[in-house]
């Protein structure tokens, strides 16, 4: 069959055939089959955020988070790709994901470029080229604050794929609007340069610029202040300390998750990896 990459790049995908769906293990709803006909007619008009739409309306329909084709991980993966050409990628990575776990033969490169996908390529290109700041750690931070969804927006406001506060979006650039923020290419470009405000605050430590993106720089100046009182620290700032002893549990997950997704993404983009997150702390700049 054809490999993963093939089939993403083929200009429309394939709707899964009735009758595979009807003989998938789990609750296969008839609304849900509808939305998936749907999504691919939407898709292949090229209306992505309408497919978009009604894929996140297959997906919220899962009993208890469980999914279409649970005990088949077959079907999974057909539905994660299906999930990936529609734009939602947080239904391909939960898919991809789930299929690996029922099945270890799934566990391949090809799955793990639907887990850590590329989106928004032209946009992500733009804002590393203005702040020079590496396009796969914006896609890291992406995956992590909105699972790569436009229009995303959190219980607190924040919005769009790098979830930005408003106040904060207005302190980058005075004449944005809310609107704006769902638009992924002023999103990307306002969230970019709040990521290098950061950077160049904490001296191009990344962890440190993370920890303050997710809970402002207060915390992240007090925590840092609090490490630093450590000799051992002043001398050598290890970034798995730092990171165990953020006191949020939210920013603890929030920084060791997209330091993952970042050395995911520079090895299925065949850069070169570092043996250990201590030798990432610094690397942020498109080389």
């Amino acid at each position: 069959g054809k490999k993963l990459p093939d089939i993403l790049a083929s200009p429309g995908t394939t709707a899964p055939d009735a009758a595979d769906l009807n003989t998938w293990e789990g609750s296969l709803l008839p609304r849900q089959y509808l939305d998936i006909l749907r999504a691919h007619a939407l898709e292949q008009v090229k209306l992505m955020a309408h497919s978009r739409r009604e894929l996140e309306n297959i997906f919220s329909y899962h009993p208890q988070g469980a999914m279409l084709g649970q005990n088949n991980p077959a079907a999974a993966m057909e539905l994660a790709i299906f999930f990936s050409k529609g734009g939602h990628h947080l239904g391909a990575f939960s898919h991809a994901r789930a299929a690996g776990l029922m099945n270890n033969s799934y566990l391949t490169l090809d799955t793990m470029a639907l887990v850590f996908p590329h989106a928004f390529d032209k946009e992500l290109d733009a804002a590393s080229t203005n702040t020079g700041i590496h396009p796969l750690l914006l896609s890291a931070l992406m995956k992590q604050e909105s699972a790569l969804n436009p229009e995303a927006i959190s219980k607190s406001h924040a919005m769009g794929l790098t979830q930005l506060l408003f106040p904060t979006a207005r302190e980058v650039n005075p004449e944005i609007t809310r609107l704006d923020l769902l638009n992924p290419e002023i999103n990307i470009a306002t969230g970019a340069i709040y990521l290098k405000k950061l950077l160049d605050k904490y001296q191009g430590d990344i962890p440190l610029a993370l920890a303050a993106y997710n809970a402002g720089a207060i915390r992240a100046n007090a925590w840092q202040k609090k490490l630093l009182e450590s000799p051992v620290m002043r001398k050598n700032f290890r970034v798995d300390i730092f990171i165990d002893s953020i006191p949020f549990t939210e920013t603890r997950k929030y920084v060791g998750s997209i330091l993952r997704n970042y050395m995911w993404y520079k090895f299925l983009n065949k850069e070169p990896v570092p043996t250990n997150l201590q030798e990432l702390v610094n690397q942020w700049q498109k080389k």
